[in-house]
């Protein structure tokens, strides 16, 4: 959480750079367009709820599948276990946890392969609604720079860049100073206020082709920008 006295430092960094940010938009309603593709990278690997626990809200589903229209992956993973669509979470609850052969030998159950590709249901917000549905909040175009901080809750930590603007009464307002962010995954897809329409995005740090990704843009409340970055 954001500390109360950390706020004064803050407000004064970003009026220094880019004039008055209203204090709470640091930790408010923010608009994200393909922001979170690298974030939702961590998720099938990195979730710690129990298979069955509601773990997001309802309109949040998750899946993998070698044959998704234009993120085709191989049929079979880098030690020859056969790959096929599979459900991780569906309307918000947890229904699959990947299982190495190793460890399905060790507990007595079936082995599952972890995801070649990641796929989030997409909704029919459009960008424009998600703003001019906001009084007041921060539009983010893209996350880099994304490092662990606890694995036990999804938390990391990552900077805004490409375009970070302040929303009041539903429009964008003017541009702002990046941020740092620091959050946890399981938070912020149980305050999912909207989504868009999914799309295929490059999910690496320097926007190369890598792992097929595919997720909407999304508004969140409760959003957590820890302080001002001068990251360019």
């Amino acid at each position: 959480m954001l500390l109360e006295e950390q706020l004064p430092r803050i407000q004064k960094l970003i009026k220094e750079k880019l004039g008055t940010l209203p204090t709470d938009a640091l930790q408010n309603e923010v608009v994200m367009r393909t922001a979170f593709r690298r974030l939702y990278q961590a998720l099938p690997r990195m979730i710690r709820l129990a298979v069955g626990e509601q773990g997001f809200v309802e309109r949040v589903s998750f899946w993998s599948d070698p044959a998704f229209v234009d993120s085709e992956t191989a049929p079979f993973n880098s030690v020859g276990q056969p790959l096929s669509r599979q459900s991780w979470v569906e309307n918000g609850r947890l229904v699959n946890l990947a299982c190495s052969r190793f460890w399905a030998l060790w507990l007595g159950v079936e082995a599952l392969p972890g995801s070649s590709n990641f796929i989030m249901q997409g909704g029919d917000n459009s960008l424009e609604e998600m703003i001019a549905s906001t009084k007041k909040g921060v539009l983010l175009t893209r996350f880099w720079y994304i490092r662990g901080l606890n694995p036990r809750i999804i938390s990391y930590t990552g900077l805004s860049r490409d375009g970070t603007f302040l929303i009041e009464d539903g429009k964008i307002a003017r541009p702002v100073t990046n941020f740092r962010f620091n959050q946890s995954l399981v938070s912020m897809l149980e305050n999912v206020e909207m989504v868009g329409p999914a799309v295929r995005v490059a999910a690496s740090e320097n926007s190369s082709v890598n792992t097929a990704i595919v997720v909407p843009p999304v508004k969140a409340s409760g959003f957590n920008l820890s302080s001002v970055s001068d990251a360019i």
